[in-house]
C-alpha cells in the first residue's frame, strides 16, 4: 500500500520541509519513505514551471536520503518551452519520467514512461498483472508519434496564446495574474459571478472553460483549440458576461 505525504500545492517545496518528511527507517511504526515527486508544470498553481535549480536541489537531497525521483511530466514540453531548456535538461535530474501525450500535445489517449530498461521492464510486467494492455493500437501509437514529432513547436504556439488570451482579459476587466501565467494554463476570476454561470454563458458563445474554484475558472490551450486568435475567445468571454458581472 501506499502512504503519501504532501509536502506543498505550490510546485516547489521546502528543502527543510523535504527532509522533515522522510521517515526514519528504525521505527516499525511508520512506512518507509521511497519515493519523491515532482509535476512539471504543476496544473494546482496555474501551469508554474518548475526553476531547474530548484529540481537540481531537490532530487539531489531527496536521493540522498535513499529516495527514488520521479517527474510527473504531464505538461513538462509546455514548461522547458518557457525555462527555455530542452526536455532532456527538464528530466536529467529524475530516475523515472511520465509523459502525458493527450495534455496539450494533442493525440487522443496515452502516456510514455521513461527510466532505465529494467525499470521499463518491470512497469510493463507490472501493467500486466494489474491488468493493463491493449491490442490493435497501431492507429493510436501513429497519433502518439506525431505528438511527439511536434511537441516543442506545439508548446510553444499554446504558451504564446495562453499569453496573448490572458492579456486580453485583463483589458476586459478580468482579475488575473498576468505575471503568474507562465505555460498554457490560466487561471482567472469570475469576478463575482459563479465559475459554474461564467462557463456556460462562455460555452454558448463557442469558448469551452472550467470550473476551478468556488471564485476562479480555467482555461487550457492546446492542439486542438484550434487557430482562432485566443484575444477573440477572451473577447467572447467579456461580450457573452457584459452587464452580469
Amino acid at each position: 500500500s501506499l502512504s503519501p505525504a504532501l509536502l506543498a500545492d505550490l510546485g516547489t517545496v521546502d528543502i527543510n520541509e523535504l527532509l522533515l518528511a522522510v521517515r526514519p527507517r528504525d521505527d516499525p511504526h511508520q512506512p518507509w519513505s521511497k519515493l519523491f515527486c515532482l509535476e512539471n508544470s504543476h496544473n494546482a498553481t496555474g501551469g508554474k514551471a518548475l526553476p531547474p535549480s530548484f529540481v537540481h536541489e531537490a532530487c539531489n537531497t531527496a536521493r540522498a536520503n535513499g529516495l527514488i525521483c520521479h517527474l510527473d511530466g504531464a505538461r513538462v514540453t509546455n514548461a522547458a518551452s518557457y525555462l527555455g531548456i530542452s526536455l532532456q535538461q527538464s528530466a536529467a535530474d529524475f530516475d523515472s519520467v511520465s509523459v502525458c501525450l493527450s495534455k496539450g500535445m494533442g493525440a487522443p489517449v496515452g502516456s510514455v514512461l521513461l527510466g532505465t530498461q529494467e525499470f521499463v521492464d518491470m512497469a510493463r510486467r507490472w501493467r500486466k498483472v494489474l491488468g493493463g494492455g491493449m491490442r490493435q493500437c497501431g492507429v493510436l501509437a501513429a497519433a502518439a508519434r506525431i505528438a511527439l514529432r511536434d511537441c516543442e513547436k506545439q508548446a510553444q504556439d499554446d504558451n504564446r496564446r495562453a499569453k496573448l488570451f490572458a492579456e486580453e482579459l485583463a483589458l476586459n476587466g478580468f482579475e488575473i495574474d498576468l505575471q503568474g501565467i507562465q505555460t498554457n494554463i490560466v487561471v482567472f476570476s469570475a469576478n463575482g459571478m459563479s465559475p459554474e454561470q461564467l462557463c456556460k454563458l462562455a460555452a454558448e458563445r463557442g469558448v469551452k472553460i472550467l470550473p476551478w474554484t468556488q471564485t476562479q475558472v480555467r482555461a487550457v490551450w492546446h492542439r486542438t483549440a484550434g487557430d482562432a486568435p485566443p484575444e477573440e475567445a477572451a473577447r467572447l468571454i467579456a461580450s457573452a458576461t457584459a452587464g452580469k458581472l
